[in-house]
């Protein structure tokens, strides 16, 4: 039996390519060794997928809004709109009953979710 995820391509290439963007401009904005970490690990019921990253942390006041549509922890530029992609991602997620988890600590921030598998032939 094969296993897949239930979110359509689009919808899930949208998802990893927020997280993984997020990641890196979270990173470049660190003075330690900055890394970003893409993992992946499946069984029978679920897909974790985790995107981490070296940076200067996330307080639990911003963690609060990291979700909320237009927020954004981005310095605004001229003619560039932030505060969509964890908006987007959130909103993906919940149609599928999805979770998205939010770790940051020690200098390294992670978001896991934890991906439902549909079986198919």
């Amino acid at each position: 039996m094969t296993l897949k995820i239930l979110l359509t391509e689009y919808e899930l290439v949208s998802v990893l390519s927020n997280l993984i963007d997020n990641a890196i401009e979270a990173s470049r904005q660190y003075e330690g060794e900055r890394k970003v970490i893409v993992s992946f690990k499946a069984d029978s019921n679920k897909t974790l997928v985790s995107v981490a990253n070296t940076g200067n942390g996330i307080s639990d006041h911003i963690l609060s809004k990291l979700f909320k549509r237009g927020f954004s922890t981005k310095s605004p530029e001229v003619g560039m709109q932030h505060g969509y992609g964890l908006y987007n991602v959130k909103k993906i997620l919940d149609q599928y009953g999805e979770k998205i988890e939010v770790l940051s600590e020690d200098n390294l921030t992670t978001f896991q979710v934890r991906f439902s598998h549909a079986a198919i032939d």
